[in-house]
Formats: C-alpha cells, structure tokens, sequence
C-alpha cells in the first residue's frame, strides 16, 4: 500500500535536488485501486547533511586507524563484534583468521590478565566506570604475547539504559612496556649504585633493542683526557671495538673523536666518502657499517665523559626517533659516570645516591615502603606536584593520589612487596593543592634486595598532563560527532550486506512508531519501507 521513492532531479536552473516520494494506494472493499495520494518534499539539504556525517564518520575511523590503533565495534544485541583489519594485523592475522564473536577477544587474553579485563569492561558496562580503560597482553599468532592497551565507551543503551553498543579501540604499548621496565632497571642500576661499566652495558642494549638496526658502543675519557677507551660495545664485532679502544681525540678522527673533541654530535652519513674515516675505511667494510653518528657524553658542567657512538649497516643519517633515544641515554650515562667518578673521591653512600637523585630530569621520590610517606624528593618531584620540599616530607602517596587511581596503586605495591613483581609502571592522576588535576607517568622500584625488609621504594614521576589532555580533546570531539549522529532529526539506518538494519537512530524509531527490537535484523522489505 507504500512505496517510498527517492531520487535526483535536475531542476530549471540545471542543478542537482534530491526529491522523496511516498506513494499510498487507497483500496476499495475488494482491494482495487481505487486512488493514489503522493506527499513529496525536497531533501537536498538532509542528503548534503548525511553525506556529511558519513565522511566525518569515515575520517574519525581513518585517524584512528592511521595512528597505528586498531578499532573494535561490539554490537550486544547480536553479540556481534567487528575487528577492523589493523586490529587483526597488530596480532599477526590476516583479515579471515579471526571470526565476530567476543569469544574471538576473549580467548586470546593472557589467562592472568583476563579477570581484570573482563571486570573493567563489566564496571564500564554497569554505569559504575566513565570508560573502559584496560591493559592486558594477548596472543599473537606465533604465540607471542602483545601488551595491549584497550580503550572503549558504550555509545548506544535502550530505553531501560542496557548497553547495546560499545565502541573502543587497541594501541600496542609492547614497546612503551619494554622501554619502561628497561628505564626502570636502568633506573634502579644507577641508584643502586651498580658498576658503571654494567650500567652503561644495559644503557647500550637498551638503545639497541629500541632501534634494532643501531649497533652503538659506549666510549669513557681516558684518564691522560686525549684517549677513548671502550666501556661497552655488546653487538659490535669484539676484533672491530678492540680497534676503537684507545682512540685518539681530534677533530678529523672519526665521528667518535671529532664528537668528544668539539663536544658537540658528529655525523658521518657514508663512510666510504668522509675523509675522517680514510685510514679506518677498511675495517668498517669488514664490520658491515656504512655510517656512524656519535653523541657526546657531558657532565652538568659540560665537561665530555665520554661519546656513545652509533653504526648502521647503511649509508643515511640518524632518524629523529633515534637522536631522541640517543639523548636519553646519554643523560643516564652521564649520571652514571659522574656518579662512579665521585665514589671514587666520596665514598659515602648516601651521597653518592644524592648526585643521582638530584640530577634527574624527571621527578624522583623515595618512599617508606609500609606507610607511603615520602622520605626525600627532588626539584623536579616538587615542580610536578605543586608542593614544596617540607610539604612532600609531611604527605604520602596515598593523600595526593587520585581516589579512582589509588586502588590500583595500592595493588601494585602489595604485589611489589611480595616479591610477585620486580617494579611496576602505570599512569594516574594526583590531585595539586589548587585542586587541579595532574596525569603523571610512574614508575616505582624496590631500594631492598631479595631476603631483606622492604623498607623503602623509589619513584620516578613524568608529567603527562598535556599528552592526556590531548588525547581527551580528540575524544570530545570524536563524541561530539556521535552526539550529532544520535540526536540529529533525520533518520539513519546502517544495514548489513544482505539489506538487514543493524543500527538505527532514535528519530527513526520515533518518526516510525517502531521499537528497536522490531527493526533490527529485518529488511527495509520486511519493513515495508520498500517494496519488493
């Protein structure tokens, strides 16, 4: 008895409208025909508007999708869950390898990890958490383990506030994961007071395994100040870093030397054509590099303890990325060397602890371990929390931790004082004493060895707010497009590839005088709303 209709037409001015008909048929008492009545209107307009909220919809999931995230959609009513194709490649399978069940999440979810998992998504679901918000590993295809971090929102609930659609995405923190717990160890080698050689050995491995095509060697001043000796150099051919080992300074020796020589980074983009390499060309063609770049090790004085120099297997410049880490690492060398040099002259170990607490570019505290007061902090601690120095020493972590963050806080410490965890690393906000709010990045470290009381705990602080920030105007806006969608008065319908609605909004259920329980899953036929 309905037929709707909706096309383009051309009007006198030859421009593009789109027009919408609906047909009703009125039927005598023996079902003839007897009159048709026709409403139209034009519709240019919603169509221009819809078209609209599609590409915005299309250009939220592309800027997800191009960051590296991968995008989950899970549909409740059905039990449907949809992995975008980045999702499925961060885990190693092809786009067929993984099916639409939550089964298919589920059962990839590290054992020890997946309670938590599930609990969060259960809190979220419940109204009892704003989001879903989740770390957890999960199984690759090779059957190594990923560190997932996992966020998701309900954008759809019924009438009774069930949820029916959940929205999130997965980012691989893997690395992130890996270069924390090595800055942690780093961390904790240089205020344990480990020997420098060893520190830098770890500082060294760390750089490599974050740039896999980087094989660098730590190099100290020799004690005549006019020679480089090798401290170390664990993927550098043994017979090629015996050969740097007593390296003379000068401004044409290499980059090595030319870098300790004008304290300052020296790159040598191909070996082949530099005429700093001419006498060394040929043991670098043995060794297989075919560039170096070398940063210079310098004290708080600016004083060069020494370079870290960098080879690769091909002729190019260092990466931003790679400058970067590089940096880093020669910030903890310097503390490293610095601290080992002033043992030699102090030997009390308090101060020796001190050079390296208070040199820290980040925030630094030592913590009694059983009540959580802070026993010492440093400048930076102080600049990041808005407190002074007497006001840190009357506080604990716990009173200017966040109420919603501290559980997980406290958590973390019992498994760390248990010996089930040798340090942890999360995100979580404290609270200043002008009342705002700051994210910080925490990493925390036990100051005992294995047998002994845990007595005291150290923690180094970076402040996270703007990256925070960040990411929580991208998500306003992303809801902002939502909201548009969800209130907006025309209706939308999405369907399935065989023409079954899988989602509607509410002004359709409204216009039409149907349930959503009535329309999902049916036809636009089914329906009525076309004819067959």
């Amino acid at each position: 008895p309905v037929v709707g209709v909706m096309n383009r037409v051309l009007n006198v001015r030859n421009e593009v409208r789109w027009l919408q008909f609906v047909y009703r048929g009125i039927y005598g008492p023996r079902g003839r025909l007897i009159e048709t009545r026709i409403v139209g209107r034009d519709i240019t307009d919603r169509i221009a508007v819809e078209q609209a909220l599609r590409e915005s919809n299309e250009r939220w999931k592309f800027a997800i999708e191009s960051s590296g995230d991968g995008v989950w959609d899970w549909d409740l009513s059905t039990g449907r869950v949809k992995f975008s194709k980045r999702w499925k490649e961060m885990l190693g399978y092809s786009e067929d390898d993984i099916g639409e069940g939550v089964q298919d999440w589920q059962s990839r979810v590290h054992p020890d990890d997946l309670p938590a998992a599930l609990a969060a998504l259960k809190a979220h679901l419940e109204r009892r958490k704003a989001l879903y918000i989740q770390e957890f590993r999960m199984r690759k295809k090779d059957g190594r383990w990923k560190w997932i971090l996992s966020r998701g929102k309900v954008i759809a609930r019924d009438e009774k506030g069930r949820p029916l659609r959940v929205i999130g995405t997965h980012t691989d923190i893997s690395a992130a994961k890996a270069a924390k717990k090595r800055e942690a160890y780093n961390l904790k080698l240089v205020a344990e007071g480990a020997p420098c050689g060893s520190v830098l050995d770890a500082i060294v491995r760390s750089v490599e395994a974050e740039h896999a095509d980087l094989m660098c060697v730590a190099m100290l001043m020799g004690e005549d100040g006019e020679t480089l000796k090798v401290a170390a150099a664990p993927s550098l051919p043994d017979w090629f870093s015996q050969g740097l080992d007593g390296m003379k300074i000068g401004a044409q020796v290499s980059c090595a030397g030319s870098s300790a020589y004008y304290g300052q980074r020296e790159v040598v983009e191909d070996i082949a054509a530099d005429k700093r390499w001419r006498n060394c060309r040929k043991p670098a063609e043995t060794a297989g590099v075919r560039s170096c770049w070398a940063e210079p090790i310098l004290s708080r004085t600016g004083k060069v303890l020494g370079v870290l120099a960098c080879y690769h297997q091909m002729a190019r410049k260092p990466s931003r990325a790679e400058i970067v880490t590089v940096k880093n690492a020669v910030s903890l060398s310097a503390v490293a060397i610095e601290r080992e040099q002033e043992e030699k002259a102090l030997r009390d170990s308090e101060r020796k602890f001190r050079a390296v607490f208070e040199q820290a570019a980040v925030g630094v505290a030592v913590l009694d371990t059983p009540t959580g007061r802070y026993l010492d902090v440093n400048q930076r601690m102080c600049e990041i929390t808005g407190l002074s120095h007497r006001e840190m020493l009357a506080k604990t972590f716990m009173d200017i931790t966040h109420p919603e963050d501290l559980e997980e806080d406290l958590r973390l410490v019992r498994r760390l004082i248990n010996g089930q965890i040798p340090s942890f690393a999360m995100e979580k906000r404290i609270i200043k004493p002008d009342g705002s709010i700051c994210w910080i990045s925490l990493t925390v470290s036990p100051l005992w060895h294995a047998g002994e009381p845990p007595l005291r705990n150290m923690a180094v602080v970076q402040d996270i707010t703007a990256r925070k920030e960040a990411e929580a105007k991208y998500r306003r806006e992303v809801e902002y497009n939502r909201a548009l969608i969800s209130n907006t008065s025309v209706f939308m319908l999405a369907l399935d590839p065989d023409g079954r609605i899988i989602h509607v909004n509410q002004a359709f259920l409204q216009g039409m005088g149907l349930k959503e329980k009535e329309v999902l899953q049916r036809s636009l036929w089914e329906l009525r709303l076309l004819e067959k």
